[in-house]
């Protein structure tokens, strides 16, 4: 549909019956009583008949793929490291090579209350695992992860604990991020030997370095 600038209106022309071009009068358009200086008219005319041949020839902005900011940002927002104090304050002199998150976190960051942390500290080694694989099932199905949630399954109790405060517990674990969720599968949190600590500080930089910017 051609267009054409008149009177610093933008209007759109038809063609009628007999082949010649007709005028659509907005509503909303006042009486003609101002004229305008031929040149400026000319010019603007040209431009605005020009726009339906540009705008066929635009095309859509190809996706960008993301960038990793920093090594500490990697698999923000879910499975990035803390975030950088420094870059909290305006500027992080170690740049790239800073090994804290860069960008910004809006969620605020789940913790677990005193009387959970001791309950969950209270458990064995197989019941806390029955509690946190679950979770790590429902939210990690990784094909990188399948070692860890194997090994997690045999090292778990079948049953897990029953009552008491799982329930709340649960609660709050459904809520933290995956990077909290690693943090339970720590050597310091279990009091036998366990392959588990160190297959999943693996798997969860293997998961870091996959998805640089988005877990």
């Amino acid at each position: 549909m051609p267009f054409r600038y008149y009177l610093t209106f933008i209007d759109e022309t038809e063609v009628g019956s007999d082949g010649g071009s007709s005028q659509i009068r907005a509503k909303s358009l006042p009486p003609l009583t101002v004229s305008q200086q031929e040149e400026e008219q000319d010019v603007l005319q040209q431009l605005v008949a020009a726009l339906p041949e540009r705008a066929a020839h635009l095309q859509p902005l190809a996706p960008q793929a993301p960038q990793v900011v920093n090594e500490g940002s990697r698999g923000h927002p879910d499975i990035c490291r803390r975030p950088c104090i420094r870059m909290a304050r305006g500027n992080c002199e170690a740049g790239r090579a800073c090994g804290f998150c860069h960008l910004p976190h809006t969620a605020p960051k789940i913790y677990l209350n005193k009387p959970l942390r001791e309950y969950l500290g209270s458990l064995t080694d197989s019941e806390r695992l029955a509690v946190l694989l679950p979770h790590f099932q429902e939210r990690l199905p990784h094909v990188a992860a399948q070692e860890l949630l194997e090994v997690m399954h045999q090292e778990a109790n079948a049953n897990g604990p029953a009552g008491g405060k799982r329930g709340q517990l649960d609660q709050q674990l459904r809520r933290m991020n995956m990077a909290g969720l690693f943090g339970f599968l720590r050597a310091n949190h279990f009091k036998g030997t366990s392959r588990i600590p160190a297959i999943a500080m693996e798997v969860l930089e293997t998961l870091r370095v996959e998805e640089p910017t988005g877990a």
